[in-house]
């Protein structure tokens, strides 16, 4: 009974530990406007979940905002929140900023804080 117990225990721990890993990856690089010829940062959103959805990221504590995207398709501005992507897929996005200290991204499973140097 004891061993029971405690199989339980240990499958309920790692579920836990699971359940908290950040469900997304986010990486960025910067580019030159080709008109303006100022720096701006591109940031890519990985989903590491099936059906994640994005409900708002907060790029350096607020004070640098996410530009909507343009469907390739249709040519059409996309809504950029509530963001929904696959495991596995990715989102680029422009930024009205040129350098990313901190990401805030929040999803319906919490939020998670990313930094970069």
């Amino acid at each position: 009974m004891k061993k029971v117990i405690l199989a339980l225990f240990l499958l309920l721990i790692s579920y836990q530990v699971n359940a908290n890993e950040i469900p997304v990856k986010m990486s960025y690089y910067t580019e030159i406007d080709r008109l303006f010829k100022v720096p701006y940062a591109v940031i890519e959103i990985t989903s590491l979940s099936n059906d994640l959805v994005i409900e708002d990221i907060k790029l350096n504590r607020g004070n640098c905002s996410i530009n909507a995207g343009v469907d390739p398709f249709t040519g059409k501005r996309e809504k950029l929140f509530p963001m929904k992507l696959q495991y596995g897929n990715s989102k680029k996005r422009a930024t009205t900023c040129n350098k990313i200290l901190e990401a805030e991204v929040i999803t319906k499973e919490g939020s998670w804080t990313l930094t970069w140097d």
